[in-house]
């Protein structure tokens, strides 16, 4: 949003154009791989919490 606005406002008092469609991809595929990262990161801890947990606690509990 921040660059679409910093384009807009560089249009209207310089005419000066940006090319924003490369700058809006990589935002979206670093968003993407972030997202990604996170959610199998997440999962690994999540499984090694209830494989530390699984020795002391009922499996059906930890789960």
């Amino acid at each position: 949003a921040a660059l679409v606005g910093l384009n807009q406002a560089l249009y209207v008092a310089h005419g000066l154009v940006l090319p924003l469609a490369s700058a809006l991809v990589m935002v979206a595929l670093m968003l993407g791989l972030h997202m990604s990262w996170g959610y199998l990161v997440e999962g690994r801890a999540k499984r090694k919490l209830a494989q530390a947990f699984g020795t002391y606690v009922p499996p059906e509990l930890v789960a």
